[in-house]
């Protein structure tokens, strides 16, 4: 690009503290785009099944983004009375949480309906000359995340107050500019909104499925040989079923090998998986061919990974392998439906004692019903994997585009 170019491509912009934005934006501080109000307390215990919605500060970085879309906790006539109403296009800031990430996350109320906000909620109402929704988006991107953080106060809970935010600054288009912003975000959020439902669809459908063919509840027609069910320490299962120890179902049962971080990049021969799936690359390789993980320590503990080819398991996990009579897809989802947390020996730093793995007793039928079984559930997990991928593909196209619309990289056009 030559410097002729270089320099027409900076007309109509202008240096700030936040950088080059457009002539016709403005730096602007919180505190000029309207008041602060502080939300009041509402106790757990005040909390019904039905009421007058309200939102508490845990779920605006627990359960909303930019928006909120629904409400999840409901109050009384008589708890709204002693609390704070909000109302269309204010926007809500988390003023505490648990980490630096938590404090200070906005949302913005857009809906109509009577509404009210508790204790270490903060509130801005901008009234009609901003976009309450445009403002949401600006206030979490990474320039105005840097600025809360600097505001955070405390340790184990970290606060942020009103007067803290009253002063960061953000980026200010014209008000048809702001609408039109929020508008084309809000389209990759109606993208994304309907790719979470897709997913915690088929999670459901996976889950029924798993409760029903694992068990025998429900059998393909060409293994059935009875209809009778047998009793036994598990509970009911199909007569023909057997029930046996997981050391007798599998040939490979071993803890993977220790490896330091400097060991692990982004780049490498190989894979690096632990209990929490993949953790980096690396040239060398511990196990080949196809395998499950069992998370072995930690939050993860129990948690089942399926991987195939040569790759490097780490001393987080644990590497299983059906033998002949035995299949693995089978074997894996069976130990994720039974839920091996709850062997895990400790409540400090859940661990998984191997010896009490291979002694673990499960139900099984022959080969070819398990390769069926698990050929079903591996196809919907396959499913859940594209939508995954087609999630976060989404989320990066989004983060890209929020990133030129907020700095007026890229402009809209306007009618």
């Amino acid at each position: 690009m030559g410097k002729k170019e270089t320099i027409a491509k900076m007309k109509g912009y202008k240096q700030t503290k936040l950088g080059r934005i457009p002539m016709e934006w403005e730096v602007r501080k919180l505190g000029d785009l309207g008041g602060f109000l502080k939300g009041k307390g509402i106790l757990k215990e005040q909390l019904s099944e039905k009421g007058l919605p309200c939102i508490r500060y845990g779920e605006i970085y627990t359960i909303h983004d930019f928006v909120i879309k629904e409400f999840h906790s409901f109050i009384s006539k008589e708890v709204a009375k002693e609390s704070q109403p909000i109302f269309h296009n204010d926007i809500l800031f988390a003023g505490s949480g648990e980490t630096l990430e938590d404090i200070g996350k906005a949302v913005a109320y857009i809906g109509k309906e009577e509404a009210y906000a508790g204790g270490d909620v903060v509130i801005l109402r901008t009234g009609k000359k901003n976009h309450s929704e445009y403002l949401s988006y600006v206030l979490n991107t990474d320039t105005a995340n840097r600025q809360k953080r600097k505001l955070g106060q405390g340790h184990s809970v970290v606060h942020i107050y009103a007067s803290d935010l009253a002063d960061l600054i953000v980026p200010v288009p014209p008000l048809p500019e702001q609408q039109k912003i929020a508008r084309i975000l809000s389209t990759w959020d109606k993208a994304i909104e309907k790719t979470e439902l897709l997913i915690a669809q088929k999670q459901q459908l996976k889950k029924g499925l798993m409760q029903q063919l694992l068990t025998g509840k429900v059998r393909f027609k060409e293994f059935v040989k009875s209809k009778k069910m047998k009793k036994t320490r598990l509970g009911l299962i199909p007569e023909d079923w057997e029930v046996m120890v997981l050391s007798d179902l599998t040939s490979t049962f071993r803890s993977g090998l220790g490896i330091t971080s400097e060991n692990i990049s982004e780049k490498g021969r190989y894979a690096v998986y632990g209990g929490n799936g993949l953790r980096g690359y690396t040239n060398s390789f511990t196990h080949e061919g196809d395998f499950f993980l069992i998370g072995r320590q930690g939050a993860l503990c129990g948690n089942i990974v399926k991987i195939t080819g040569k790759n490097y398991i780490s001393e987080h996990a644990i590497a299983v392998q059906a033998n002949e009579s035995n299949d693995n897809f089978f074997l894996a989802y069976k130990l994720e439906f039974v839920d091996l947390n709850r062997l895990s020996e400790s409540s400090a730093q859940p661990g998984l004692s191997v010896d009490k793995l291979l002694k673990l007793r499960i139900s099984t039928p022959t080969l070819k019903e398990q390769k069926r079984i698990g050929s079903i559930i591996s196809f919907i997990d396959g499913n859940i994997l594209t939508l995954n991928q087609n999630l976060l593909k989404l989320n990066m196209q989004k983060k890209g585009i929020m990133q030129k619309l907020l700095t007026g990289q890229v402009r809209v056009k306007l009618k």
